[in-house]
């Protein structure tokens, strides 16, 4: 038997919540731990971990033998906490590697600690005939799960929980310490989730810590100024707006960590979810709706404070979305503040979409278009340079590749691409980066299919290009990439 073809990704094995210092006699660990998830996501209808209400001390009705596994899964992180403690206490635990299993820990409060076992990429035996596949019928490639992705996607769980329901802490204090509240709070967030967490897929957004902006001309850029402003002043209670074409940001008055948090969700879940709503529905159903309110209502957490504020979804059918976040005060008034506001989006909001469109196309163009009078070698190779553009200062990136930036690692041409930029740009994060602000970097690598990746990188700036130039050596690489990259991002990199 032999191995070959991309990698199973990797699968999410058990998930855990606990606080490390609630108790420490033994026989009560229990009392640690928040929540548990094994293989397996539970149905709506299984109640193997309900909780009993009422009771203070939140015993669980789960089947003994899975509340043993948990409590010895919260004993292995709290064993591998305590044991990298004893090198410092500034020492951060991240994970522990083993042959079909990778164990990660985030400590995303202080003393909360979100735990994530997965099971490793892997890639079938050839050969193997039998339709019960076991684990010895798998070569496990642990190179292929970085610990700074795992880690990239504990911190999406938990900034997506504190969206929702906010500080672990602060429930935990409203409740007066009654631990059945708390983990009935996070068993209903994490039920939710779950079962959506997408372990296939590489988002260069989450990964470059950025998000797609539109170009805008002046003139576009000053309308959707002024709309913004507009919106802003139909209720006082109105207090921060994000505007979006597609999965492109156009402007948000919040700030860029809060921005990224909504953004991520907007992109990731209510937008497709929109989207293929409409292109599900008959061309009368979707013009009888042009704009509408595709959410309501809901109540959210901004980092940095524990206000709540009421978020708002407003979309034109044309692909413009815009985001209202209220006062939680406004919640008796909402449905006649929202009518308010939904007389001056609705016509808005088409006109705006038109213009944005014409703008997004010129965008895509620019990626396919080939400059006067090309070389022979210009049009054979014109389609196979991909690059993802990252601009740490702005907080944005550009991208040829995937879907609006997520790279699906179970498609060859994608996992080949998003694995060694997750290997690069987590060695540029924690051992290339120079104290220098003005350093540049420049790195040329040959991938597994002998295709060629260049980074470089100029202070703030970052490019990942990858080549299909299998036949060119390192200088003719560096070369063909510093050729498209002046074409498509003219004074980006100084010329060398």
């Amino acid at each position: 038997m032999s191995i070959q073809g991309v990698p199973f990704p990797a699968k999410l094995h058990k998930l855990l919540l606990f606080n490390s210092i609630w108790t420490q006699k033994e026989g009560e660990e229990v009392n640690k731990l928040i929540y548990y998830s094994s293989s397996g996501f539970k149905s709506d209808d299984d109640t193997s971990w309900e909780f009993n209400d009422g009771d203070e001390n939140g015993l669980l009705n789960c089947d003994p033998k899975e509340l043993k596994d948990a409590v010895n899964a919260m004993g292995l992180c709290e064993a591998m906490i305590n044991f990298v403690k004893n090198f410092g206490k500034k020492e951060e635990v991240y994970s522990v590697h083993g042959t079909k299993v990778r164990l990660s820990l985030k400590e995303v409060e202080p003393n909360f600690w979100l735990g994530i076992n997965l099971i490793l990429p892997r890639t079938p035996m050839t050969g193997v005939t039998s339709k019960l596949e076991t684990d010895k019928d798998s070569y496990y490639h642990d190179a292929d799960l970085n610990d700074h992705l795992v880690q990239l996607v504990l911190t999406e769980i938990y900034q997506t929980f504190y969206l929702f329901h906010g500080c672990l802490q602060t429930i935990w204090d409203k409740s007066e310490h009654n631990l059945s509240s708390l983990r009935d709070v996070c068993s209903r967030f994490f039920h939710w989730y779950l079962p959506s967490l997408q372990l296939s897929t590489v988002n260069l957004g989450e990964l470059l810590n950025s998000m797609q902006y539109l170009s805008l001309d002046e003139e576009t850029q000053n309308l959707s100024q002024e709309f913004v402003k507009q919106v802003l002043d139909c209720d006082k209670s109105c207090k921060h707006v994000l505007f979006l074409f597609n999965a492109r940001m156009i402007h948000s008055t919040l700030d860029l960590s809060n921005t990224r948090i909504i953004y991520r969700y907007l992109v990731s879940t209510i937008i497709p979810e929109v989207a293929s709503e409409e292109l599900s529905e008959c061309v009368r159903s979707r013009a009888s709706k042009k704009t509408r309110f595709i959410r309501k209502g809901l109540k959210i957490y901004l980092t940095g404070g524990n206000d709540q504020y009421i978020m708002n979804v407003y979309r034109s059918i044309n692909g413009t979305t815009l985001v209202i976040l209220f006062e939680s005060a406004a919640s008796d008034e909402l449905d006649e503040i929202l009518f308010n506001c939904d007389r001056l989006m609705s016509q808005r909001m088409s006109e705006m979409a038109t213009k944005f469109s014409e703008l997004y196309v010129q965008e895509l163009s620019l990626d396919t278009t080939l400059p006067p009078n090309p070389t022979r070698h210009e049009l054979v190779q014109g389609e196979l340079f991909r690059y993802a553009l990252c601009d740490a200062g702005e907080s944005s990136f550009k991208t040829n590749v995937g879907f609006n930036g997520i790279l699906d690692q179970r498609k060859q041409s994608d996992y080949e691409l998003a694995k060694p930029i997750v290997d690069l740009e987590s060695d540029l994060r924690t051992h290339l980066i120079s104290p220098d602000p003005d350093s540049q970097i420049e790195i040329v690598a040959k991938t597994t299919n002998e295709s060629w990746l260049v980074v470089n990188k100029e202070g703030p700036k970052t490019i990942f290009s990858s080549l299909n130039h299998k036949n060119d050596n390192l200088v003719d690489a560096a070369d063909a990439v510093s050729h498209h990259v002046s074409r498509r991002f003219k004074n980006l990199l100084p010329k060398t």
